[in-house]
This record gives structure tokens, C-alpha cells and sequence, in this order.
């Protein structure tokens, strides 16, 4: 689809994507669980752990690039 938007809603998507993986892996590494939520302003995990329900469809954000 083309669109007067189509470039910059590429470049957010990209960004966000990056960004979203990017603190999900590394809240992993640091404490070896996936969260329900994410610290707004520092990214920290908080609330449930482990918890896999909306964390666990950003598989899927990693996979898209894969493909």
C-alpha cells in the first residue's frame, strides 16, 4: 500500500520493534523472566513473572525479521 504516511510509519514500527525486543531480551538476561509489564521511563520488569502472554507474542516481532 502506498500512502502519505508509508515511510514514517515504516521507520516507527522499526524503532518501537527495536526498542520492545531490545528491553524484553535484556530484562530476560537480567533476571531471567519475561513480565506482564514494563517500567515506562528505566524499561524494569514489573508485576507477574514469568508471564508469557503479550511478551510472548514479541516472538513473533523477532521472527518477522527472520523471514
Amino acid at each position: 500500500m502506498n500512502g502519505a504516511y508509508k515511510e514514517k510509519a515504516k521507520k516507527v514500527y522499526t524503532e518501537l520493534r527495536q526498542n520492545v525486543v531490545e528491553n524484553i531480551v535484556s530484562e530476560w538476561e537480567r533476571t531471567g523472566f519475561t513480565w506482564e509489564q514494563y517500567d515506562q521511563e528505566t524499561g524494569e520488569g514489573k508485576r507477574s513473572h514469568p508471564f508469557d502472554g503479550w511478551t510472548g507474542a514479541c516472538a513473533l516481532l523477532i521472527a518477522a525479521e527472520m523471514y
